[in-house]
């Protein structure tokens, strides 16, 4: 990031640095919305899925205190499915950008000297 803030000129550079930090705050901002609506809908499928394996009969002879420990013990069980699977998408989305990353141009900026020069 701080390669293209010493871009700037010395007089845009306050701007630019606060251009740059309302885009990694609004990217950050959009990244947690995205992963959060993948995990909840994640989460509905899983329980739905599970929801379809039971049958009405299978509760009648269960107390109501047995069927809600197995409900709780089955809601935290997708929880932890769901989070599982967020962290290894997190995972391979900061390798392949890492990949990316490094593939970038590094160290200071090539200057032509036979470029035009803007003078202000």
């Amino acid at each position: 990031m701080t390669g293209g803030i010493s871009a700037l000129t010395s007089d845009l550079t306050t701007s630019g640095s606060a251009i740059n930090t309302v885009a990694q705050r609004v990217s950050a901002a959009l990244g947690l919305a995205a992963l959060t609506a993948l995990a909840t809908s994640q989460q509905a499928q899983m329980a739905a899925g599970r929801a379809a394996l039971l049958t009405q009969s299978a509760g009648d002879h269960i107390h109501v205190l047995q069927q809600y420990a197995i409900y709780q013990r089955t809601h935290l069980q997708i929880f932890a499915d769901s989070l599982s699977d967020i962290f290894l998408i997190t995972a391979a989305t900061t390798a392949l950008a890492a990949v990316i990353a490094l593939s970038l141009r590094s160290g200071p900026q090539q200057h032509d000297p036979d470029a035009p020069v803007m003078i202000e």
